[in-house]
């Protein structure tokens, strides 16, 4: 069997610029490593896991209340390790510190839709989402279930909702066996004529299916009893058909 070629390779003024280069060059003054290329680091990562991911977290200036003393804790069960017990962050606040220009999300739909966002335009959308989840009674400790597919908007509830410090849960498989039921007629309470809603016994829990041509505009949404099709609408408009007007329309985070 022969070798496939090697279809690029970096120049080695790229090389020196990448950020891996600059993590290996921060590891050697930090910790004497004696790291010379990749092969070197993924070793000295295994050799020595807490003062890689110690060095990772002040590399990439992770953003936390706090990080803790401990870095790994029963490092000898799979499964059971824990990484950094005693921290505590925010996953949203740490992706939404930027708010430039920049292509935060570049989508393509398939056959559909293509769509790109900048980091300014995530962060507003996800402020606004944030904020009208908060008006429809989410919390911090909710749980927020969604059909929903792989979409910019699924990555927005995801953003707003542990913004909230809310628990995420996503599935588009279980989208469709929704659909299914809503077709039979099983399982499922239909309301007035746009679709059909959901809720999660126990716990309070926010369940979001979107309208539009992949669902048939067939589902709506309830969140203990209150509708939230309006509001996801107000929050966060789809690409079709877009709604103005919101009184979320200000990013306040």
């Amino acid at each position: 069997m022969t070798t496939p070629p090697i279809l690029w390779t970096p120049s080695p003024e790229r090389i020196a610029r990448s950020n891996i280069s600059a993590f290996i060059k921060q590891a050697n003054r930090q910790y004497q490593a004696a790291i010379k290329d990749s092969d070197s680091l993924y070793a000295w990562s295994v050799r020595e896991p807490e003062k890689f991911w110690t060095l990772v977290w002040d590399f990439c200036g992770v953003l936390a209340e706090k990080r803790g003393d401990r870095v790994l804790v029963d490092a000898d069960k799979m499964p059971g390790a824990l990484w950094f017990p005693e921290a505590k962050l925010n996953f949203a606040e740490n992706l939404l510190r930027r708010r430039d220009a920049a292509d935060a999300l570049v989508f393509w739909g398939e056959d559909q839709v293509k769509r790109r966002m900048s980091y300014g335009e995530v962060y507003d959308a996800v402020s606004r989402t944030a904020q009208a989840m908060t008006a429809a009674g989410v919390k911090e400790g909710d749980r927020i279930a969604a059909f929903m597919p792989n979409m910019p908007e699924t990555i927005i509830f995801m953003l707003a909702a542990s913004s909230l410090g809310a628990i995420w849960s996503s599935c588009l498989m279980k989208a469709l066996m929704l659909e299914r039921a809503m077709r039979s007629g099983e399982g499922v309470q239909r309301t007035g004529g746009t679709g059909a809603f959901m809720t999660l016994r126990g716990s309070r829990a926010l369940i979001y299916a979107p309208s539009g041509r992949i669902w048939g505009n067939r589902m709506t949404s309830r969140i203990d009893g209150l509708s939230v099709n309006s509001m996801i609408r107000r929050s966060m408009p789809m690409p079709s058909p877009a709604v103005g007007g919101s009184p979320y329309s200000r990013a306040r985070m």
